[in-house]
């Protein structure tokens, strides 16, 4: 078998840190898809439905739906500045650079952890 328990872990990490990535860019662009159509029925729908009226209560519900989705399409697309991998230079200050140079198997296991935690917060 090729590889020891530790890369196997680190290998896993490192998938993971790719599938969120992903995932979040999936989202992002059906997320930014919905908000088009959304504009464009609004830009259509709103035009004929206010052809020669006043806005009604429906039609500010409607408005304000309209809000609603494009603040929280907002939140999505809005680059936060989230992190999917390791600061190279934090890796080799940490593991190469250090006095006591770690194994290979323990820096693997060590940053697979450190994948893991830094996963779960962002």
């Amino acid at each position: 078998m090729a590889g020891s328990h530790e890369e196997m872990a680190y290998d896993l990490a490192l998938r993971s840190i790719g599938q969120q990535e992903a995932a979040l860019d999936n989202l992002r662009a059906r997320t930014g898809t919905l908000l088009s159509a959304a504009s464009l029925s609004t830009a259509f729908l709103g035009a004929l439905g206010l052809k020669d009226q006043a806005l009604t209560g429906g039609a500010w519900i409607a408005v304000g739906l309209f809000v609603a989705m494009g603040v929280s399409s907002g939140f999505v697309l809005w680059p936060w500045g989230w992190i999917f991998g390791l600061d190279t230079y934090e890796v080799i200050e940490e593991y190469v650079d250090a006095d006591d140079r770690p194994t290979l198997s323990l820096m693997q296991r060590d940053l697979a952890i450190h994948i893991c935690l830094v996963s779960e917060h962002s």
